[in-house]
């Protein structure tokens, strides 16, 4: 409805009424939450998840955890519980699986040693592709790390280079050398020597002798191994938690 000038004067320059009065009204009729006390409502509490059966997430043994050739590799933190743990240090699923023990504390509660099986057929008699490349020079590249006490380092960065790592070597075999002495120049006299190149055929032999699946990775936890459908986010903790109980 249009206002004249004289209307539209009287209503911008009428006293605004008080508010304090209109809200204690309003508060009475209930239609203002002013200073009142919201109503209480009990909220159930949470219903924790039921424990899992270990017997659900256990998928084999493996009965035979000796080092005599000294092929394991140990990697901080080191905690109560041995484990055992099959990987390729430029497999998805292996970094997955290690980011996850990482957020979910778990890392810290066990005493893990390392097996590097590369999938690439070049270093691993396993295969015939090379499903990983440059996966061979980069687990080189840890076991060398292993004499200066940096092998956590070396493998963090391969997780996190991963990509990189594998799209470079597939255009130029040497890649992943080369990006190692980059950024590890300390390891670089080591890589692709004799020594580590059998050290790293011990492990592979390891697995073998085990009769141990071609399958990255593998947790065994107190010889216990973890299904691989227990690796996924959802699953993890509970499942790594049901073995740590046993």
């Amino acid at each position: 409805m249009a206002h004249d000038a004289s209307t539209r004067r009287t209503i911008a320059e009428a006293p605004a009424a008080p508010i304090a009065p209109m809200l204690r009204h309003l508060a009475l009729v209930g239609l203002c939450a002013c200073d009142s006390p919201a109503p209480a409502h009990d909220v159930p509490a949470k219903t924790p998840p039921p424990p899992i059966d270990p017997a659900t997430v256990s998928c084999g043994q493996l009965t035979d955890t000796r080092d005599d050739a000294g092929v394991l590799l140990g990697i901080p933190p080191r905690g109560d519980v041995p484990s055992i743990e099959v990987l390729d240090p430029l497999s998805p699923p292996s970094r997955d699986l290690e980011r996850r023990l990482v957020a979910a504390g778990l890392d810290a509660r066990l005493d893990r040693r390392l097996v590097l099986m590369p999938l690439v057929a070049t270093c691993n008699w396993f295969v015939t592709e090379s499903v990983h490349p440059g996966a061979c020079t980069v687990s080189q590249a840890i076991l060398c790390a292993d004499a200066g006490g940096t092998t956590r380092r070396v493998l963090d960065w391969a997780f996190e280079q991963r990509d990189a790592i594998v799209e470079a070597s597939k255009a130029d075999p040497t890649a992943a050398q080369r990006m190692i002495g980059e950024r590890f120049p300390e390891l670089a006299a080591c890589i692709d020597t004799p020594a580590v190149k059998q050290r790293l055929n011990r492990g592979l032999r390891w697995v073998a002798a085990r009769n141990l699946n071609t399958v990255v990775p593998q947790l065994y936890i107190a010889g216990t191994l973890l299904c691989p459908e227990a690796n996924d986010e959802a699953a993890l903790a509970g499942a790594v938690t049901a073995l740590l109980s046993r």
